[in-house]
């Protein structure tokens, strides 16, 4: 026998339980509204919207590099590659902001490195 047909001969006691079940989750609603207050509510409405639109554009943008090749950035790859002066590798593996503070930042005592590009030998 199915369960379906199981849960009509408990009778009642199926819709008791939804009915418990139905109350629970309201008294639950109301002491959240009680607590967090209409402001709150809205506010974790729009934090919500934000993370799934996030999540949204992140999803699309790492969908679309993987397709083109492109791989996702690695923190520990990419501290590494700037702490070894490996440009090319740290320009995969670092996010693009991170990547430009590196390109663009002066350690103590050095110039940038774009500067030391410009400074650099021609190669032809």
């Amino acid at each position: 026998m199915s369960a379906i047909a199981n849960l009509g001969k408990l009778g009642g006691n199926a819709e008791n339980i939804a009915i418990g079940a139905a109350l629970l989750g309201v008294a639950a609603l109301v002491v959240y509204v009680i607590v967090r207050g209409p402001a709150g509510i809205i506010k974790d409405a729009a934090k919500g919207a934000v993370r799934v639109a996030d999540a949204t554009v992140a999803g699309t943008v790492t969908g679309v590099s993987s397709a083109v090749g492109i791989p996702d950035t690695d923190a520990a790859k990419c501290a590494k590659a700037q702490a070894e002066g490996r440009t090319w590798d740290a320009s995969f593996a670092c996010p693009a902001g991170d990547f430009l503070k590196y390109v663009f930042s002066t350690p103590p005592g050095s110039s940038t490195y774009v500067e030391t590009l410009a400074n650099a030998p021609a190669l032809y």
